[in-house]
């Protein structure tokens, strides 16, 4: 390629990011295909009326979503989306999901209007915000409620009664992008035996509590939330048996396919770290098993991977005590006795560095790595891992100057890219190959040498900030001051 070229490309890729940040492209592509459906549409209009044939879109939508379409509660349904779609101003998405529902123009209004007359709901309530959100706030303080009072306990605003240590340490925080999946059928309140998580052993509206119940704040319920909660449940709504049940925390009541998100299972139990007491797994026996430490940063890198691919429900954590490391490790999964290693299709693999890809390429979920222009300087930063960490180790001893460097040359590559607060703009393996390292360093130079990488740093602060909201990555993260007194030990600093 020669250099006119390369500059041409270069100018291409800028011009393309420019118009993507300030929301143009988007605009473009969104307006482009509700020209499309529209074109489509009016020529389904003049086929039908000449030919008497069925419109070209109604094929695009599947049986399952044909079969909700048709019900009373799926045309609510389809009806909130359509409210949402024209409170929010998606005017382009809405001409594009309108035709392939097979939906005529405004019969989401009728919809709307009709269930307002059968329920005596106002639709003109709150004109602050879309009408989907009300039902849902409705629909869960009144099971919340309910649920409270079934047990006998007073409903409040306090948070859930804290977690034994060991227990708070193996548990997945749930965050609220993942408690909606996991709503009941609507209009039933869950008896509190099936409210609990049964890998997990907490209760689901103990942190459904938590997120929802701040707009109220007394055990008095809302005319709206009475009446939405009453409409709700005279829809008869019952995902289960329509096998719409949403699946992803699999609690063994109808689970259906993994729907590949990051966050698909609120709760994960951690596995005790086996010993040289504990006897070998089904070794090669087909199972997918991600042998770790939780200890151990370069294991955290492929834990890290795996979570934020989706795939817990694919690739087995088996923990490993580094202390008292079982000899059947050694003898016949990993020679080399370390971790992080990966068995997989009776094949074992080891390398933080080459697992993280690995998973990436071989597994479901979304891509972690990049393609084009920014694969050049990921892999940069990637083989950079290596002299960053000793860089920073070797101040330990010596003058954080030497620290200094190495996150100074973190914080330029993180201003390389301004369409987010990671080191290619959006989330990559790149962030999850150096976040167990700074996880460490952080706390570890402000406790010995009253250093925060952070001073001076913007950059390099919110990308802290934003790993600290990665759900894959959250869960991994260790008490910052077992970190501190791990890293005392390991570099002899007193």
């Amino acid at each position: 390629m020669d250099d006119y070229t390369r500059e041409m490309m270069d100018l291409k890729t800028l011009v393309t990011r420019t118009l993507e940040k300030k929301g143009v492209l988007a605009k473009i592509r969104a307006e482009l295909r509700a020209s499309v459906f529209e074109a489509i549409e009016e020529e389904d209009r003049v086929i039908e009326k000449d030919e008497g044939l069925p419109p070209a879109l109604l094929a695009s939508c599947n049986d399952r979503a044909k079969h909700l379409h048709a019900s009373p509660s799926g045309r609510l349904l389809t009806a909130l989306i359509c409210e949402y779609l024209d409170w929010a101003q998606l005017s382009h998405t809405l001409k594009v999901y309108l035709p392939e529902c097979n939906l005529e123009k405004d019969s989401w209004k009728a919809e709307l209007k009709e269930f307002s007359n059968k329920n005596g709901y106002d639709l003109n309530r709150n004109g602050d915000s879309p009408l989907l959100l009300d039902v849902l706030e409705g629909f869960l303080k009144f099971e919340n409620l309910s649920q409270a009072r079934a047990s006998g306990r007073r409903f409040t605003t306090s948070g859930t009664e804290p977690l034994p240590n060991s227990e708070s340490r193996n548990m997945r925080r749930p965050s609220s992008s993942s408690v909606v999946g996991g709503l009941p059928p609507l209009g039933r309140a869950v008896p509190s035996s099936q409210g609990s998580d049964r890998r997990g052993g907490s209760s689901t509206s103990a942190y459904r509590k938590d997120e929802y119940n701040w707009r109220y704040d007394s055990d008095e319920l809302p005319d709206e939330v009475i009446h939405a909660s009453n409409a709700m449940e005279n829809l008869q709504l019952d995902r289960k048996a329509r096998n719409l049940t949403s699946s992803w925390r699999h609690a063994g009541d109808g689970s259906s396919e993994d729907d590949g998100r990051a966050d698909h299972v609120v709760q994960e139990v951690l596995p005790p770290p086996l010993t040289s007491t504990s006897p070998p797994p089904s070794l090669f026996d087909g199972t997918t098993r991600l042998y770790i430490s939780y200890k151990c940063p370069y294991a955290q890198r492929v834990w890290i991977a795996r979570n934020c691919k989706g795939v817990q429900d694919k690739i087995q954590l088996v923990p490993i005590d580094l202390q008292d490391r079982p000899s059947w490790y050694k003898e016949k999964v990993y020679p080399s006795n370390k971790v992080p290693s990966l068995e997989h299709n009776n094949e074992v693999r080891g390398e933080s560095l080459d697992l993280i890809k690995y998973i990436d390429t071989h597994f479901e979920g979304p891509s972690l790595f990049p393609s084009g222009l920014a694969k050049e300087f990921a892999e940069e930063l990637l083989s950079y891992t290596d002299t960053f960490y000793k860089t920073v180790v070797s101040s330990f001893k010596g003058e954080e100057t030497e620290a200094g460097t190495a996150f100074d040359y973190i914080e330029t590559a993180l201003s390389k890219y301004d369409d987010g607060p990671f080191f290619l703009g959006q989330f990559s393996l790149v962030d999850i190959a150096y976040a167990p390292f700074i996880e460490r360093f952080q706390p570890f130079l402000m406790d010995v040498k009253n250093y925060d990488i952070k001073l001076g740093r913007p950059k390099l602060a919110a990308w802290i900030e934003g790993i600290n909201n990665i759900d894959g990555y959250r869960i991994t993260r260790s008490d910052p001051k077992e970190l501190v007194e791990s890293c005392k030990k390991r570099f002899l600093v007193s």
